[in-house]
């Protein structure tokens, strides 16, 4: 039944998003859609030197770029809960953890050169900055004590700011393990910017693939960061444009049992 919903879907003209563990959907379709004028993206975790680029900032940067920095806030948070995950201990760990990463990305997405706004540069920016110096003091405090106040990452820092020197080293450790992921040079490339954003999507007939082998749990996180964003941003569209978008939306999630975790799923199951 999958092949045949896809099928029907692209002759109907209506924009997909498919779950492909093994990649024999993206195999078996591709080349239909091509031929019927769809914009192809394969966000391809098996193989990512071979797939779609996919800058997960970028709808927060767009935000930053457009001057609507309380949206960009928002998306950051959206980004740092599924990076990050749900609570599993203590508050303060979490907390801090979200807040140093939260930070770094805003820092990164305001200040840094265009090309270089991506969470590998998110990782290194903060390995760098939190190294203390002779003096104990680590560059990122002073970094942002030169930022103007109502820059956006100092608000969002201050949780990480005021705990003790070393209660604030472990915030810095778990942040770097949770960004580790963007250090492997394929997903660095593939993560570094964006070939086609979702405004695009949005307007232009499109089927997306998710290429994720479900052998290796490592970048689950990541699929589900992608599902997300482009559903929050669907919504959006939709809000915009009297409840509908202007191209439909189908997500065809084969073997969804195996799935990595959307911590809004039931929420967009529930009003999509």
């Amino acid at each position: 039944m999958i092949l045949e919903s896809i099928w029907f879907t692209l002759k109907a003209g209506e924009n997909m998003l498919i779950n492909d563990p093994k990649g024999e959907l993206y195999a078996y379709t591709s080349p239909f859609a091509k031929d019927n004028g769809y914009q192809v993206v394969a966000i391809d975790f098996r193989n990512p030197n071979k797939g779609t680029h996919y800058n997960y900032m970028e709808e927060i940067i767009s935000a930053i770029d457009s001057g609507n920095v309380a949206e960009a806030v928002d998306l950051t948070w959206d980004l740092v809960s599924v990076l990050v995950g749900d609570l599993k201990g203590e508050p303060i760990w979490h907390n801090g953890e979200c807040a140093t990463i939260a930070a770094s990305i805003l820092i990164v997405a305001t200040e840094a050169p265009k090309e270089y706004r991506n969470l590998t540069n998110v990782y290194y920016f903060l390995a760098n900055m939190a190294k203390p110096d002779p003096f104990g003091e680590m560059p990122i405090t002073r970094y942002l004590s030169g930022l103007d106040d109502t820059h956006p990452a100092k608000a969002v820092f201050a949780m990480a700011e005021i705990a003790h020197p070393k209660t604030r080293g472990s915030f810095f450790l778990s942040a770097l393990g949770t960004l580790k992921h963007f250090t492997n040079p394929k997903i660095a490339e593939m993560t570094g910017c964006t070939d086609y954003t979702f405004e695009q999507m949005a307007h232009e007939k499109t089927i997306v693939y998710i290429i994720l082998p479900d052998e290796k749990k490592t970048l689950y996180s990541l699929a589900s960061i992608y599902i997300m964003q482009q559903v929050i941003y669907n919504t959006k569209v939709a809000n915009e444009n009297g409840g509908r978008c202007p191209i439909d939306w189908w997500y065809i999630l084969d073997e969804f049992g195996q799935m990595p975790y959307i911590p809004p799923f039931p929420q967009f199951t529930s009003v999509g």
